[in-house]
């Protein structure tokens, strides 16, 4: 049982790390993507029709890009919260155990009275 509670501590840590990593990469892409962004306008392209028109087809693409990024970024957060509390909640389940062992523990070091034994709930 204390292997199962390991593996799932190791698990979560894991999860954290690649979450991390995910949010460091995310973050490596979305500056030049956002440098792109920054670029775009009427000095950037020509009026030329075919030149303006993929001009505000490159901007809206980059925009959607940062509109995605934004919503991975979000994701990526929402999952590092989600594993946070599961860890958090695995802390307490592992001391609310650990509680509940020394209480047994502590039990069968007094000596043995009289009347019926203790039911485990």
């Amino acid at each position: 049982m204390v292997q199962a509670v390991t593996l799932a501590v190791d698990v979560v840590a894991k999860n954290v790390h690649m979450l991390e990593g995910l949010l460091t990469d995310l973050q490596k892409h979305a500056q030049p993507m956002q440098d792109a962004q920054g670029r775009q306008g009427s000095k950037m392209w020509t009026q030329i029709d075919s030149c303006a028109a993929f001009g505000s087809k490159y901007s809206g693409a980059l925009a959607g890009l940062d509109d995605a990024l934004q919503g991975s970024r979000a994701d990526i957060r929402a999952a590092l919260v989600a594993l946070q509390d599961s860890a958090r909640a695995l802390g307490n389940v592992d001391q609310g155990v650990q509680d509940r062992l020394s209480a047994l523990v502590a039990e069968l070091n007094v000596a043995p009275t009289t009347g019926s034994p203790r039911v485990a709930k």
